[in-house]
């Protein structure tokens, strides 16, 4: 078989599909563990990994952690703390810590921290 023209630009296209999806998978896989092996209940630094995770990858367009309420300590008493640390705009509003990083289009793709929103009822949390 002679491969040409448009199949061969769809069989590069479906490649890089395929590469990329691949490279996602061991992103998620590399901050997985990170969390397992010691980045668990920091939240400060978790927020950290994850922005330097986004920023030194440029073909992602978000990273982020999604904890348990409550799941590594009291929600509501590190709120008081996340101001002091800089990361409260990684918390929901009772203190779940949810930090979303992301490159904001309205912001010339600038690396913006959000909360991750209505995680219980999205398809992420779900499975």
């Amino acid at each position: 078989m002679v491969l040409t023209g448009n199949y061969l630009i769809l069989l590069e296209r479906c490649i890089f599909i395929e590469l990329h999806s691949a490279l996602k998978f061991f992103e998620s896989i590399t901050m997985a563990q990170a969390q397992a092996n010691s980045l668990f209940g920091d939240r400060l630094g978790s927020t950290q990994y994850a922005k330097d995770v986004l920023t030194s990858h440029l073909t992602l367009t978000a990273a982020y952690f999604v904890y348990e309420q409550n799941s590594a300590q009291s929600d509501l008493l590190f709120l008081t703390h996340a101001k002091e640390q800089g990361i409260s705009k990684g918390l929901d509003k009772t203190g779940c810590f949810l930090p979303y990083w992301y490159r904001d289009t309205a912001q010339q793709n600038a690396v913006t921290l959000a909360p991750l929103i209505e995680i219980q009822s999205s398809l992420y949390y779900q499975g």
